[in-house]
């Protein structure tokens, strides 16, 4: 499986970032890799609005990490809603996409994006719905922000 990761060396961590930028750059991926589902499959979509900072290392190098569920109706075959979206971000620039599987048999996407980004799509509830969790790209917290704090 592949995880977030990052360099607290500078050649991995966006420079450019703020943890509010990397908020963004994740929550309107997450969004994106949604809309690759098509509506007259999807029920609704919850984002969440706030998630929390993991950290790469000890000096000051974070990724902030969110979800979004996609709630599904009928009866998609989610395998195919998978493959799909792995087929998607197979061919767009800055990103790479794998197919894998859960532990219990599902299929599992995971997409790496630029300076250790990555995005896993689980299916959950038996298929009910599609969640996409997410590790923006590396950033330098502000000296004056906490990383206990949720964004």
């Amino acid at each position: 499986m592949l995880l977030a990761s990052c360099s607290a060396g500078g050649e991995g961590v966006d420079t450019t970032l703020t943890v509010y930028s990397a908020k963004a750059v994740a929550q309107a991926t997450e969004m994106d890799i949604a809309d690759v589902i098509p509506a007259d499959d999807v029920e609704r979509v919850e984002q969440s609005s706030s998630g929390v900072l993991m950290s790469c290392s000890s000096e000051g190098v974070y990724h902030w990490s969110g979800r979004t569920k996609v709630f599904l109706q009928g009866e998609p075959d989610v395998t195919e809603l998978i493959q799909a979206i792995v087929e998607e971000y197979s061919d767009r620039d800055g990103f790479s996409a794998l197919l894998g599987e859960t532990a219990d048999g599902w299929t599992r996407a995971t997409i790496a994006g630029q300076h250790g980004a990555s995005y896993v799509v689980d299916p959950w509830d038996d298929g009910a719905r599609i969640e996409i969790s997410s590790y923006s790209p590396s950033f330098r917290l502000a000296d004056d922000q906490s990383p206990l704090t949720a964004y």
